[in-house]
């Protein structure tokens, strides 16, 4: 669940930025399911509308808390951040942000893409 959230807020942090003429930064507004606010997080935006991500786990860590609007955190398990440079012998290869548990199952989250893919 929390895999999605951070796919739409990475969405919605592109089309919010695109509204607001492409600032370098937003405010990203949190809402519950009865649409009542629940958190905001400013968001530095990259040249490509998306949250900017610099090298490091602490960067991914911010990412994660800034999309999600929690902690690292899930059912009083610690999430697991890191940040993965790109393969430069890998075509179509970007940077990614890893979170998971310890052990068992995680996603990537694509930098350059603002995209989640599962990693099993």
């Amino acid at each position: 669940m929390l895999s999605e959230k951070m796919q739409t807020s990475a969405t919605r942090t592109r089309y919010q930025w695109q509204v607001e003429n492409q600032p370098p930064a937003i405010m990203l507004i949190h809402y519950n399911k009865a649409g009542r606010e629940v958190g905001r997080k400013p968001v530095n935006v990259a040249i490509n509308g998306l949250p900017k991500v610099l090298t490091g786990n602490a960067q991914c860590e911010r990412l994660w808390r800034v999309l999600t609007n929690t902690a690292l955190q899930v059912e009083g398990f610690k999430i697991r951040a890191k940040y993965i440079a790109a393969d430069s012998d890998t075509p179509n290869s970007g940077a990614v942000c890893r979170f998971g548990y310890s052990r068992g199952s995680g996603f990537d989250y694509v930098i350059d893409r603002g995209q989640v893919i599962f990693n099993g």
